[in-house]
């Protein structure tokens, strides 16, 4: 949901193929809710940007995975606020098995390049 309008993203089953739609907005916003324990009572929200002109395949692959609730119940392995989140492993194993041969071939390099400001 980007200002009230929902935007789809999907990774096609064609090779090389993948489409972002986004009307006129640069990424995508993904909010989620973090806890420490791995209880399920909700703690700390945690906002993403998703940005599919840096990397579309990517983007798409994430949003899909998302959508599907394949992180839910997986942990953050290493934060650095303001820059990235390295998420770990799905939880779910039937979710793992499903995705594990579904690779994403690398995305072309974006021109202009992207920044990098950690």
């Amino acid at each position: 949901d980007h200002g009230g309008v929902r935007h789809a993203v999907a990774a096609p089953r064609r090779r090389n193929a993948f489409e972002v739609l986004l009307g006129d907005a640069e990424d995508v916003p993904v909010r989620c809710t973090t806890t420490s324990d791995g209880s399920t009572v909700a703690g700390r929200e945690l906002r993403i940007r998703v940005k599919p002109a840096w990397s579309p395949r990517g983007a798409a692959r994430f949003l899909d995975l998302i959508r599907e609730g394949y992180y839910d119940g997986a942990a953050l392995n290493r934060v650095v606020p303001g820059f990235l989140t390295q998420f770990g492993i799905g939880a779910d194993y039937d979710a793992r098995t499903r995705w594990r041969s579904r690779t994403v071939e690398d995305d072309p390099k974006p021109d202009p390049p992207v920044p990098f400001r950690p």
